[in-house]
């Protein structure tokens, strides 16, 4: 995508019919990759202690088939970012970034998060000197 397809998918309304027309497109383009699997009912999804999750995971999408993460949206919870590498065990952004992630882990979520990589940068930088 872009700098100018940004702009426009943030530009207020109302736009003129080409601006529409290439949203349409700017969407498109986006959805090809986008991947969404169901969790099935008999999912035993667990915390990154191991301990059974509370929350209701209703599925798992990644942007990019490419892409090693997984988020999982969690149904019965607002703002609760979670994410999973093996759509078993779930990690909680807030509290187990980068800490509970092993270093393969917190390169992938860098690499294919880099906004979350850079909101959670001092973070990081603390953990590395920690560890």
């Amino acid at each position: 995508m872009t700098e100018d397809d940004y702009k426009l998918l943030k530009k207020p309304l109302p736009l003129t019919e080409e601006e529409y027309r290439r949203v349409d497109k700017i969407l498109e383009e986006l959805a090809k990759d986008y991947v969404n699997e169901a969790v099935p009912s008999d999912a035993q999804l667990v915390d990154s202690s191991g301990n059974p999750i509370k929350y209701k995971v209703s599925h798992f999408h990644k942007d990019k088939k490419e892409y090693k993460m997984w988020w999982a949206k969690i149904t019965n919870s607002i703002g609760t970012p979670a994410i999973t590498f093996d759509k078993k065990k779930i990690y909680f952004v807030y509290s187990d970034y980068p800490y509970k992630l092993t270093k393969e882990e917190v390169e992938i979520f860098d690499r294919e998060n880099p906004y979350w990589a850079n909101f959670f940068r001092s973070r990081k930088e603390k953990w590395e000197s920690d560890t």
